[in-house]
């Protein structure tokens, strides 16, 4: 398992030596997947932590340079790296990457959020469905998402794909098996935990 270390520092220096202050024996049950700076092996050198990829957004390093970066490590072909999307324009831009660069897309904020500010509008359920059927990749749906709605987006998934875009069934109901993920609001500490169909993580926020 791995987890996202989610701070917004000031920049690259301040976030990896906040990282680094993170409890040590945390590091012996998860690995780290950074969040807005690609981190090379010199970044981390001899700190005793495990490295699993980086997630971006749009303001952030370009998705070709994070994924050169990610592939300095020595096992490039498992290293993640997911990008934060806020409508069809951005997806689909996504989507023009070279094969395995993006290893899923976030689409949101799907509602309103209390973990970030100034986000981009709120997608809610028609167009979030749009970008997730859109979507040839894994899609982690972000921004105020909390339990209670969970089995609702499912539902509203279901039956705009049917309904909507007269999708078989069949593969809609796959399609939201295999590639439809969440990033949870949890009350305790602003802790958002997310869960892939590559591994599970846990994303925090300070």
């Amino acid at each position: 398992q791995c987890f996202q270390y989610r701070n917004k520092c000031r920049d690259k220096a301040d976030y990896l030596d906040q990282m680094l202050k993170l409890p040590k024996n945390f590091f012996e049950h998860f690995s780290i997947i950074s969040n807005d700076y690609p981190l090379s092996p010199e970044d981390i050198h001899n700190a005793g932590i495990r490295y699993s990829g980086v997630h971006i957004g749009q303001n952030d390093c370009d998705v070709i340079s994070a994924r050169k970066i990610l592939n300095t490590w020595d096992n490039p072909e498992k290293m993640i790296l997911g990008l934060s999307t806020h409508n069809m324009d951005e997806l689909t831009a996504a989507h023009t990457c070279p094969l395995h660069t993006l290893s899923y897309i976030a689409c949101g904020p799907y509602s309103d959020t209390i973990t970030k500010y100034n986000t981009a509008p709120v997608l809610g359920r028609e167009r979030a469905a749009r970008l997730f059927f859109k979507s040839t990749l894994p899609v982690v749906m972000i921004g105020g998402i909390t339990l209670e709605i969970i089995n609702d987006i499912r539902k509203h998934l279901v039956s705009f794909g049917c309904k909507n875009l007269e999708l078989n069934p069949d593969f809609v109901t796959e399609k939201i098996r295999k590639d439809l993920f969440f990033a949870l609001i949890s009350g305790l500490c602003n802790m958002e935990i997310g869960i892939r169909n590559f591994q599970s993580f846990l994303q925090f926020s300070q």
